[in-house]
């Protein structure tokens, strides 16, 4: 700003209003008001100052001045007593030594400091691999905070130069960390030194742990962790926040606290409500885009604790979900317009890792973490490696995933793509993640699976997120009051569930903490429309790899109208016969091998809403070479289910006798529904009673025997007495002692294979094993005729005996195991 002589290089000449002026004279520089007063306004003033140290040679130099050292702001810097940079704000030292000598009393005299080495770790690595440093700032004994300290991380080269300096706010026990680097040496030094003078000790940094991050496998069929979401196939998405009391999607973290005030708070009504409607887990908002967390956060203020109505949402619904034995999942936005330290990532980073590691480790398992709000900075900003890492550890079996998953191969790191456009190959935006997202769509058919990262190719299933409202809004509003029909729902949830993804239905809870009548009846019609059951595992279409045929396609257009489209999963495409006037038809599928089922899906094309063309059919099997009528009909519609006892067989055709015009159908399902369950619980429970005692796998007789056990082997649910219609009998053949095992099984079980046997019927899995030492089951077992069960228990209609042999000549002991599923599960 001056040259050599200290002539005063300033444009413009004046200040902001040509009443206010700088000086530089080569002894003072200072910026002075008009006529050598500074009359500044009562606001904050900042001021910035840009000098070149190394052209100053003065003693007591002065950068920059607004008065004398008693009443002024002044910044100096001498190079010649090896002082450094100095200054005074109206006499008071900020840090630091005050001056002496030459500077006035008051001064403030900022030197260079020595820093202390706190905590050194040498660890082996490997050139161009990625590591995470993982470990935790204590405060020493009577400390309010932690001390400040700078992290230093070199191996050839410095890699990273971190300050440590985070406030300890109540509540929390210490400062967690974790920092990425990418080693360059074979050899990498982590040194924690003390910065700004504060001391520390050896004993304050805890856990330090160097390693690899955890990440995902590449793969071409589902993991087990993703094998379960896509089993759990139906959740309920909870919108509740301080959103709820403003009738606003997106507040922007400015609202109160105060306005939070839910005035009957029921959490667990809100699971009960996901129980009762068929679903398998609750999706929560645990941190919306304002910030505000349902959650009480040491690390913010913005949170219920914070609030009128403090109760711990997590907690409540963490508490229900086990109750009623649904899985709970977390949405958590990782945008964030409340949080100050949001606009620095390195800071926010940290933040937004400890707000994890909370809702992680604190509330007992969580199967799904849905992050949310990525696009507001470059994805490449966002600390995914470290986010899987922290999940992985936390919560093993729990799926990551960040809504608009999937890039555009130009340009993935810029632009999302559509589920309707992805394709395979595609590549993964924020990686790792376990499954895909691009809300408020849903998937294409045929959806694609693998997409790429690095050149590798990982399985992703899709999960949909939709709103009950007809407004499409999240959360709840008071001027919306209208829900989707139950049709377009049920459309919905066949489109999302096919194909092995998942739906999300969204229904926010109102103002006063509860999940309002209109959305609870909306879902409850929904359910029934689809034929799902509180508690009960959700029926599985077995069509996905049969094949149609039809005895008549519309315009002998095949590719469009062909049989294969209603098989196809997708409610938009249709097999149509014809020509116009056609009164009937027919359609079969052939599976291919022996299939069983208990419930077929057909949803026709009408003319118009509840206006079919079918008058009369028939659903036949194909038994000993010929077709076997199981069920007759009158009429079809959109989305009717047809139940009947279960059949097994290997094709099924729909015979239409009758019809107005020519048959369409958007889709054909074959479903093992598993409704025998339900006729059999209803005989010894209520049939409206929701409670999870009677679900599949509750125990409300307490014998250590869930109710699909108790079903499974005819046993009564009511009653812990065992039964005594499982037995284990000794025989001799020829000579030789042998072990028979019976058990009861639902009629029609057939078993096969070894180790173990298996069979099933009535969405029950039978898998039989036997063995010698009760450590390896391999032991060979042959099915024989129940002749040794005429001395056990009578059993009741739809049950019959099994008998198994142990093959092992003679053994000196004989164990059997028998084990029990459901095969919609």
């Amino acid at each position: 700003m001056s040259d050599s002589a200290g002539t005063p290089d300033i444009s413009p000449s004046g200040g902001p209003n040509d009443d206010a002026y700088y000086t530089f004279s080569g002894i003072g520089e200072f910026y002075w008001g008009t006529e050598g007063t500074w009359d500044p306004p009562e606001e904050n003033v900042g001021v910035e100052a840009w000098v070149r140290t190394s052209s100053l040679a003065q003693v007591n130099r002065h950068v920059f001045g607004t008065g004398d050292n008693t009443t002024g702001i002044n910044l100096g810097y001498d190079a010649t007593s090896g002082r450094g940079w100095f200054g005074s704000i109206a006499s008071v030292a900020l840090a630091g030594t005050r001056g002496t000598g030459s500077y006035a009393a008051g001064d403030l005299l900022v030197t260079p400091f020595t820093p202390e080495l706190v905590r050194e770790k040498i660890i082996a690595t490997t050139h161009g691999t990625t590591y995470l440093a993982r470990f935790q700032i204590n405060p020493e004994s009577g400390q309010n905070s932690v001390p400040h300290l700078r992290l230093e991380i070199t191996g050839n080269t410095a890699l990273k130069n971190i300050s440590l300096v985070t406030p300890l706010p109540a509540g929390a026990a210490g400062v967690p960390y974790i920092v990425r680097f990418e080693a360059d040496s074979t050899s990498t030094t982590l040194r924690f030194n003390t910065l700004d003078g504060d001391n520390a000790t050896t004993g304050q940094i805890a856990d330090l742990v160097v390693a690899e991050p955890i990440t995902a496998t590449p793969s071409a069929v589902p993991t087990a962790g993703q094998q379960a979401q896509i089993d759990r196939r139906y959740g309920l998405f909870l919108h509740f926040g301080i959103n709820t009391f403003h009738n606003e999607e997106w507040t922007d973290g400015t609202k109160p606290v105060s306005s939070y005030q839910p005035t009957a708070l029921n959490v667990e009504q809100w699971v009960q409500t996901a129980y009762e409607a068929g679903m398998r887990y609750v999706l929560l908002i645990s941190k919306h885009h304002d910030g505000f967390c349902v959650w009480d956060s040491p690390w913010t203020n913005y949170d219920v604790g914070s609030t009128p109505v403090t109760t711990d949402i997590l907690a409540a619904a963490a508490a229900a979900c086990e109750k009623y034995g649904i899985k709970l999942a977390l949405y958590y936005s990782i945008w964030d317009r409340h949080e100050s330290s949001y606009p620095s990532d390195e800071a926010y980073n940290q933040y937004m890792f400890r707000q994890l590691s909370e809702i992680l480790g604190n509330y007992g398992p969580v199967g799904e973490l849905w992050l949310d709000g990525g696009w507001e900075k470059a994805n490449t900003r966002w600390p995914s490696i470290e986010i899987y890492d922290l999940v992985r550890r936390l919560q093993p079996d729990c799926q990551v995933s960040c809504n608009w998953t999937i890039g555009s191969p130009s340009n993935p790191d810029q632009t999302f793509v559509l589920p309707t456009d992805q394709q395979n190959g595609y590549p993964i935006r924020y990686f790792p993640s376990d499954f895909r997202l691009g809300d408020p769509y849903s998937p294409a058919f045929p959806d694609p699976k693998h997409f790429d990262h690095n050149s590798d190719s990982y399985y992703l299933p899709f999960e949909a997120t939709v709103t009950l409202s007809s407004q499409n809004k999240w959360f709840f509003d008071t001027g919306d009051l209208v829900n989707k029909s139950v049709d377009q729902l049920a459309s919905l949830y066949y489109t999302s569930t096919a194909q092995d993804n998942i739906l999300v239905l969204n229904a926010p809870p109102d103002r006063s903490g509860r999940v309002r009548e209109i959305e609870r009846s909306t879902l409850f019609q929904l359910r029934d429309k689809l034929g799902l059951s509180a508690g009960a595992p959700l029926p599985k279409n077995i069509t996905a790899n049969a094949t149609g045929t039809a005895s008549a396609v519309w315009g002998n257009d095949t590719a469009s109208y062909g049989p294969q489209h209603a098989l196809d999963g997708n409610p938009e495409t249709r097999w149509a016969s014809g020509p116009s006037g056609l009164t009937n038809a027919s359609f079969e599928i052939d599976f291919g091998a022996n299939r069983s089922f208990d419930r077929i899906l057909i949803d026709e094309f009408e003319d118009a809403p509840g206006l079919g063309r079918i008058t009369a059919f028939q659903l036949q099997a194909w038994q000993d070479e010929t077709w076997t009528t199981f069920h007759t009909g009158t009429t079809c519609g959109r989305f009717s289910l047809h139940d009947f006892p279960t059949q097994t067989t290997g094709k099924v055709r729909l015979l239409i006798d009758s019809a107005t015009d020519a048959p369409a159908i958007w889709e054909f399902q074959i479903h093992q529904a598993g409704h025998s369950f339900t006729s059999w619980r209803d005989q010894f429970f209520p049939a409206a009673n929701t409670d999870p005692a009677y679900a599949w796998n509750g125990d409300p007789d307490h014998d250590l025997r869930i109710n699909l056990i108790e079903f499974a082997l005819d046993d009564n649910p009511t009653n812990p007495t065992p039964s005594g219609k499982t037995a284990v009998q000794t025989t001799n053949i020829d000579g030789e002692n042998k072990y028979i095992f019976s058990f009861p099984s639902r009629s029609g079980t057939t078993f096969s294979g070894s180790a173990p046997l298996t069979g099933s019927a009535d969405g029950i899995i039978y898998q039989v094993s036997g063995s010698t030492d009760l450590q390896s089951f391999t032991t060979p077992l042959e099915e024989v005729p129940p002749t040794e069960t005429s001395s056990l228990p009578p059993l009741n209609a739809g049950w019959s005996y099994h008998s198994f042999l142990h093959t092992t000549p003679d053994p000196p002991a004989g164990f059997f195991r028998i084990g029990i599923s459901s095969a919609s599960e």
